[in-house]
């Protein structure tokens, strides 16, 4: 990459480190709430927006076939996800199934108005996941960290809208920064694990696990 696009990448990968919220609650049904959350600098209907639109979407996340709308059904076309529209309340909640090879999952988003800056938007993504010998091994990093890359691109996307970042952000991962900002994700993801009560050997085990899989050697 070019000095020009390295800085504003770097500036942005510290930003997604630094500002982003984490949080992990274990609940009674024998799930896991991972939480990431970040206030961008936005309106709330232009981050809405940029979250719902097709032809924006694919600009920083993924093409998207089907319905968006609240019953419809959409396939995340570069990543092999089918999501089925729960409930939707614009521009400020919306509830979705996840579904991978056959293993669902549910996923609320949730914008609201920052309270002290005035033109910012808090963006909340609450993943729900199973505690089974998936989440065993690697732990809320596994849901996390992705959802950290995608925050990613969301991140650029709306400091350029215009651009198209995603042929970038596919090479990424495995750069030598993509593969430390991944490994600085799951030390954080690591540290909001064990603030939920997990014991401190099981959550740097598992954000270990994590990284090792995001570097190919899982």
């Amino acid at each position: 990459m070019s000095t020009t696009h390295q800085d504003p990448l770097r500036a942005a990968l510290a930003a997604q480190l630094d500002d982003a919220g984490r949080t992990v609650a274990h609940d009674a049904n024998n799930e896991v709430d991972v939480r990431l959350t970040r206030t961008f600098d936005v309106p709330i209907a232009e981050l809405w927006a940029a979250l719902t639109d097709p032809g924006r979407l694919v600009r920083w996340f993924s093409p998207i076939e089907g319905e968006p709308g609240e019953g419809g059904t959409v396939r995340l076309v570069a990543m092999g996800v089918e999501a089925r529209v729960l409930a939707c309340a614009p521009p400020r909640t919306a509830t979705l199934t996840w579904g991978i090879g056959g293993d669902a999952s549910v996923l609320d988003l949730q914008l609201d108005a920052h309270a002290e800056h005035e033109g910012a938007t808090t963006l909340s993504v609450r993943h729900h996941v199973g505690l089974n010998e998936h989440y065993e091994t690697y732990g809320p990093a596994a849901t996390g960290a992705g959802w950290d890359g995608a925050m990613l691109g969301l991140s650029l996307h709306l400091a350029d809208p215009t651009a198209d970042p995603v042929a970038e952000m596919a090479r990424f991962p495995l750069s030598e920064d993509g593969l430390r900002f991944t490994a600085d994700c799951c030390a954080a993801w690591e540290r909001a694990d064990v603030a939920a009560g997990t014991a401190a050997e099981t959550a740097h085990r598992r954000a270990e696990a994590t990284s090792a899989f995001y570097r190919g050697e899982a």
